[in-house]
């Protein structure tokens, strides 16, 4: 029977349309908006989400982390012997997390954890030895070039401070941007925050040179870990902006 044009429809109507897609000026308006108040709220009040101190205390267990692999495979990385090389590599991504994050809380701590992951990732990609060393379970001295070791030193903090600001994004947080757009579905604010910080952020091979008889790339990175914080967040460094 025909129904009544009184009687409600079933049909829950065609589907929304997606959100249009941001032009590259309005992501880097967004990204910049979004820094900008984080560095804001952070200047505020310096405890705020205890992000500030989570990713200053990860970097300095960062830079013990990879000094202890590059002297010798550490013990923590023990594993069956039975274990798979896909097991082995994914027991190496767990514990160096461990290693590096602590504990897992709040968003600060979990952004800090996904960055030590991508650390995690990066070094063993980029070290065939260390990679060699994880596979077969070899103890192993070195493979951590002091290219690698800033490679990874830009990655940790750069996701880090991006990993905090996309869980704001998506979690639709107003407390640090209550007037910035919150949508960004294809992740490009996110991207564009990652790139400036790897672009900003100081390294130890920035102080150092292969004929550099200095203090060694781990130290050098300590030295550096808190002005690497404060320009990650976009905080004044030495009282410049």
């Amino acid at each position: 029977m025909p129904r009544s044009e009184s009687e409600p429809s079933n049909s829950a109507g065609p589907p929304a349309a997606p959100p249009p897609a941001l032009s590259p000026d309005e992501v880097e308006r967004l990204g910049e908006g979004f820094r900008a108040a984080l560095a804001t709220a952070l200047q505020r009040d310096p405890d705020q989400f205890g992000l500030r101190d989570a990713v200053e205390q990860a970097g300095n267990r960062l830079m013990d982390t990879l000094q202890n692999i590059d002297r010798e495979l550490p013990a923590w990385l023990a594993v069956a012997d039975d274990a798979s090389v896909d097991e082995r590599r994914d027991e190496f991504v767990a514990r160096f997390s461990d290693e590096v994050a602590g504990s897992v809380g709040g968003m600060a701590d979990a952004a800090v954890r996904h960055a030590a992951t991508d650390a995690a990732v990066a070094v063993l990609d980029g070290s065939p030895r260390l990679r060699h060393a994880v596979d077969t379970g070899t103890p192993s001295r070195g493979g951590i070039s002091s290219e690698l070791f800033c490679t990874v030193y830009r990655i940790f903090f750069a996701q880090a401070v991006t990993n905090f600001l996309k869980s704001v994004i998506t979690a639709k947080i107003t407390l640090i941007a209550p007037i910035l757009p919150v949508i960004d579905p294809a992740g490009h604010i996110a991207t564009w925050i990652a790139d400036m910080i790897m672009s900003i952020v100081p390294t130890p091979c920035d102080q150092s040179s292969a004929h550099d008889s200095g203090p060694p790339i781990a130290e050098l990175g300590r030295s550096l870990v808190r002005e690497t914080v404060e320009r990650a967040l976009g905080l004044p460094v030495d009282g410049a902006s």
